[in-house]
């Protein structure tokens, strides 16, 4: 086990010139320290943790209670601090059991945001502050990718759409969230300041910009619509902001763009364009502003729960699965899942007053609900972050459907990032046969018995020895694989990690077969 829950600062990315030779030493140690044994030679490592984990099991093959229950449990007790997404009703009870496991106090670790708790998170406000570079003038484009991301997400929505909804969708939530920043923002000095975290952009203010936008040219002269609307007023209000910005502030230009778009633009849209492209937002958007949601994610209001707290050591636990919450609590878990990556990658990953600071992971499991484009980005810089990905699903079959239809280069290129992969038993044929090509092939010999009879002689025997390049594991040998609840509870499972040899009776296997005990 991890002797030391927090890494040494020497190993830390926060300090990513370091090149003396003790440095990388305890880098290297603290790497290949054991998280969790499968037999006498073969270990999960800190390392291999990082690199990303894939489980693969039908429904009763025993992910969850096996090697679910396994890599979570070392993982809470070696210290890692992390954020789970939850699909079933019953995954805080799973996680409860994990602790209990591992004998560490929920009490001490766990923070479960959840719409009955006192706790509170807004993704846009903190977003929007996101500090990349130490600049507090806040970035609406990061809110745009941020919306992109979570609306896309799930059904291979926008992968799958053509390109020019995309990118009018894009441009209206640049221009809505823009809109909101000018608008509540002031001028100091000629030069342009953005709303503070408190005031921010909301996703309720988005919305009313777009519900109450001008939908002709006819409507925009409307002194009904000047005096009702709040895109009219706050368009007006930004106006004025652009005229009270000097000549050199980089962002005069950017609100004389947003104003053109509302006043121009968007009402001289087609009816029928106009339509498609609000309702792809607002269809989403009023299923976070609906309670018991609206109140968790779309206010200011404090105590919040944001990444920070998995980066300290606590275990974030979002408590609004997406069997009981549907859409709604989809779709705010992977607002929070998609935050929470781009914060572990941003100086707030080292906030807490010491140069140390704790490793993390992020679990999912019933992943397909919560893949993202994000994830492939995430992971390709996980490792160098110390993030470890954990996700659980039963088939392959499920991430076509969520990234991008049958054979996706999006699955492709998320489970090439996720380097160790573990097989339960299933039958899912595209599970079994895309197992089958991952162990690859080797030259078996076989032995094959022949006889001869010729008229008037002896019969004569002997054997024909050939050679062939077949499965090292076929696809059928996924489907015997032992189930959980099996009487001596246990679960079988087939482990595999990129590159590497498990250690064995002849020490060259690509594969291990396991055990996970499921109590």
């Amino acid at each position: 086990m991890i002797s030391n829950r927090i890494i040494p600062s020497d190993v830390s990315p926060k300090h990513p010139l370091r090149t003396s030779r003790e440095a990388s030493r305890s880098q290297r140690e603290w790497l290949a320290q054991e998280l969790y044994r499968f037999d006498h030679y073969n270990i999960w490592t800190v390392r291999e943790a990082v690199e990303g984990t894939q489980i693969f099991g039908a429904t009763g093959s025993g992910k969850t209670s096996g090697s679910g229950k396994a890599f979570a449990t070392s993982l809470i007790r070696s210290g890692f601090g992390g954020l789970v997404l939850t699909a079933k009703s019953d995954d805080l009870q799973t996680w409860l059991g994990y602790f209990e496991a591992a004998g560490v106090d929920p009490r001490e670790r766990l923070v479960v945001l959840s719409p009955d708790g006192p706790y509170h998170f807004n993704p846009l406000a903190y977003e929007y502050f996101l500090d990349f570079n130490g600049d507090r003038q806040g970035d609406t484009r990061r809110l745009v990718n941020l919306f992109m991301t979570a609306l896309g997400s799930g059904q291979g929505e926008v992968s799958q759409t053509d390109p020019y909804w995309n990118d009018a969708l894009r441009e209206l939530l640049t221009h809505a969230a823009a809109l909101a920043s000018f608008a509540n923002g002031c001028v100091e000095d000629g030069h342009f300041v953005a709303p503070s975290g408190e005031q921010g952009i909301r996703l309720a203010d988005m919305a009313e910009i777009v519900r109450s936008a001008p939908q002709s040219r006819s409507e925009l002269r409307s002194r009904t619509w000047k005096k009702s609307s709040v895109c009219s007023q706050l368009v007006s209000k930004a106006d004025a902001i652009y005229k009270q910005l000097a000549e050199t502030d980089p962002r005069r230009e950017d609100v004389k763009g947003t104003v053109g778009y509302w006043l121009g633009s968007f009402p001289n849209l087609s009816d029928r364009t106009r339509s498609v492209i609000v309702s792809s937002f607002t269809s989403k958007a009023n299923e976070l502003l609906r309670q018991p949601l609206r109140t968790l994610f779309c206010t200011n209001t404090s105590p919040d729960v944001t990444p920070e707290e998995t980066f300290r050591g606590k275990i974030v636990l979002l408590d609004f699965p997406v069997k009981t919450y549907g859409e709604a609590g989809r779709l705010a878990q992977v607002l929070y899942k998609t935050v929470w990556q781009h914060a572990a990658e941003t100086p707030r990953r080292w906030l807490g007053g010491t140069a140390e600071w704790t490793p993390t992971f992020l679990w999912a499991d019933e992943a397909q609900h919560f893949v993202t484009d994000e994830d492939v980005l995430f992971q390709a810089t996980a490792r160098s972050q110390l993030a470890a990905t954990v996700y659980l699903t039963q088939n392959i079959s499920n991430y076509y459907h969520a990234l991008g239809g049958s054979r996706s280069s999006a699955t492709d290129s998320l489970l090439g990032s996720l380097q160790m992969k573990v097989f339960h038993t299933n039958g899912d044929p595209a599970t079994n046969e895309w197992a089958e090509r991952l162990f690859g092939t080797d030259v078996f010999g076989h032995v094959t018995p022949s006889s001869n009879t010729s008229a008037g002689q002896a019969s004569s025997f002997g054997l024909s020895h050939q050679q062939a390049r077949e499965p090292i594991l076929p696809a059928s040998d996924f489907t015997k694989l032992q189930r959980g609840g099996s009487s001596d509870l246990q679960t079988e499972a087939v482990v595999f990690h990129a590159g590497r040899r498990w250690q064995g009776a002849d020490g060259r296997r690509n594969f291990l077969f396991h055990r996970f005990k499921q109590r």
